[in-house]
């Protein structure tokens, strides 16, 4: 991290807990940049094992808190003839917006899918905004801190309509592009040596 090169200029977001961002950046409000929908529950999964031209249902429990990865094959289906379902498309964001995993479960898809009422799809909607970059932007600190300061309610979570208002730090495509591929290689290589030291660990288990 050492290496990642300043901008010459900065200016003040107007926003207290962002601070300054580069000159040339903006700051834009999520529902200006993406879609959001929330999904749909189960009543009876039994009703739904078939995976034979399906979606994945994604529940909050298929999102893995560590490495944000999802579990497709976790058994149940949608019919993608069923219209009763929302979809959210191949790389979207899934962000857990209710109960005790809210604003720590967030994953992006690889795949079409269906998914519980608990979880938000975010996608964006313009030729401007990278999907990628955005789901980084959503595991940060700053989006993690702000999440967790607007949660409220007896079960915990944060509206659909607060989390459309969320402001959002906004370069241009270009640098969206470079800031989600360096931090997917940096990612890629944590995961490596998170991978290598488990290997190790049941070596010397054993």
């Amino acid at each position: 991290m050492k290496n990642i090169m300043k901008y010459d200029k900065y200016k003040n977001s107007g926003i207290d807990w962002i601070g300054e961002i580069p000159e040339h950046w903006e700051i834009l409000k999520l529902k200006f940049l993406a879609n959001l929908i929330t999904g749909n529950s189960i009543a009876n999964k039994e009703l739904f094992l078939d995976k034979n031209d399906s979606y994945s249902y994604i529940a909050t429990k298929d999102i893995d808190i560590s490495n944000n990865n999802i579990n497709y094959d976790n058994g149940i289906f949608i019919k993608k003839n069923d219209n009763q379902f929302k979809i959210a498309d191949r790389q979207s964001i899934l962000l857990c917006i209710e109960g005790a995993n809210a604003g720590k479960k967030i994953a992006f898809t690889n795949q079409k899918v269906c998914f519980v009422n608990k979880l938000c799809a975010i996608q964006s909607y313009n030729s401007h905004t990278f999907n990628k970059y955005l789901f980084y932007f959503s595991i940060s600190r700053l989006f993690k801190n702000y999440f967790f300061s607007n949660i409220n309610g007896l079960i915990g979570g944060v509206s659909f309509n607060v989390i459309k208002n969320f402001p959002i730090t906004f370069p241009p495509l270009s640098e969206q592009r470079q800031i989600a591929n360096f931090l997917d290689k940096k990612t890629a290589l944590i995961d490596s040596f998170i991978s290598k030291k488990k290997r190790l660990i049941k070596l010397l288990n054993k």
